[in-house]
């Protein structure tokens, strides 16, 4: 009786207040950046930065690839973290041209995170609201083809995305 009565109190809140009841993201992506490499760097605010930028066709069959991107999470993203549990972040490549998924990278954060890094993550949360967090894909022996990216969670709903020009992103390779 309770479950039924939970859920009819669902459809009824949802009804009278439509989406209103959909969780905040855990996650967003900030920037996004094909690259020739990462830096691996000391200096704090370069390291895990990307370098070697690549433009769309600028890449011969055969090179390897970066896709580098910042995500943002707040305060329940760190809880779960926290608490050792995973944020899913996948990128989903595909060729552009046939819509077939050639690879999915499996860039997530956390599953055991040092107590040391989640209190450096609580301190960015509790100064700017957020935390950043830098991660990339590579690809390496690239096909000559024009290749598609979209990012998914671990559920494979969309990450949010808080870039004007949206989170898809495209490559040919020549």
């Amino acid at each position: 009786m309770t479950q039924r009565l939970a859920v009819c109190l669902f459809v009824l809140l949802e009804c009278a207040c439509p989406g209103r009841l959909q969780a905040a993201p855990l996650l967003e992506i900030a920037a996004l950046q094909w690259c020739g490499d990462i830096a691996a760097d000391s200096d704090p605010q370069k390291n895990k930065e990307p370098v070697q930028p690549h433009e769309n066709g600028g890449l011969f069959s055969g090179q390897k690839l970066h896709l580098w991107m910042k995500v943002k999470g707040g305060q329940e993203a760190l809880n779960v973290l926290r608490s050792g549990g995973k944020l899913g972040i996948i990128q989903r490549w595909r060729y552009q041209r046939y819509g077939a998924q050639t690879d999915t990278i499996d860039v997530s954060i956390g599953g055991g995170l040092s107590e040391e890094l989640i209190r450096k993550l609580q301190q960015e949360v509790d100064q700017r609201g957020y935390f950043d967090w830098r991660t990339w894909g590579v690809k390496e022996n690239l096909k000559a083809a024009e290749y598609k990216v979209d990012f998914v969670n671990a559920f494979y709903s969309p990450l949010s995305c808080a870039l004007p020009q949206g989170c898809a992103m495209k490559m040919r390779i020549r």
